[in-house]
């Protein structure tokens, strides 16, 4: 059986950004659709698991969906939970490729999603710049006791912006393999317009156990 470390293939303790890499690395090389050897969908799914794992802080966990010894109940338990984690993730997948096409076939929809993101970005500046700019202009502090309220506001803009530029470039980047994380962070719909800011608003569907 193998630790997360080694099925990413790098040392323990290694960085997050070094965990990312090797992710992304190895997901894009065993990924079921780029690989057709019959092993690619259970190390892809191993990639995933220790993937997920690390960047959380689990470390000691080991795992493997296979063995030939005969297996103790706990550990049948244990494989069939992996086995609804791999059939989980190997969905989850499937699932966002087919929801990215929808939105791909519409040059509207990637103009909304820019341009909403860039403007909420925009007015979060704007709004944390204008007590300064006041207390500037007229040569008084007063302005300043509004920077509380400002910045409240500007993050709320800005948090929201930053979500939908995020859903956008994972809709329209050039990249086709994401993490669990992600995935289960950004949502997508088939009408972006009903629900642009998140799971406050949200009417669309969510993918889950």
């Amino acid at each position: 059986m193998a630790d997360h470390y080694s099925i990413l293939g790098i040392n323990p303790g290694a960085s997050k950004d070094e965990i990312r890499k090797a992710f992304r690395r190895l997901a894009m090389e065993w990924h079921p659709d780029r690989n057709s050897s019959p092993d690619a969908e259970d190390k892809f799914v191993a990639i995933q698991m220790a993937y997920d794992a690390l960047m959380e802080g689990r470390t000691s966990r080991r795992f493997s969906f296979r063995t030939a010894r005969t297996k103790t109940p706990t550990e049948k338990r244990k494989e069939e939970q992996h086995e609804r984690i791999k059939q989980y993730i190997l969905r989850r997948q499937t699932e966002f490729k087919s929801e990215r096409e929808e939105y791909r076939r519409s040059k509207l929809f990637r103009a909304w999603f820019y341009s909403e993101a860039w403007f909420d970005l925009v007015i979060a500046f704007l709004i944390l710049f204008i007590p300064v700019a006041a207390s500037i202009y007229n040569n008084t502090w007063w302005y300043l006791v509004l920077m509380p309220l400002s910045i409240g506001m500007g993050a709320s803009f800005y948090f929201k912006g930053e979500r939908l530029l995020k859903r956008a470039n994972m809709i329209y980047g050039s990249r086709d393999v994401f993490s669990m994380q992600e995935l289960e962070d950004v949502y997508f719909y088939t009408e972006p317009g009903n629900d642009p800011y998140g799971p406050s608003r949200r009417r669309g569907r969510r993918f889950g156990w």
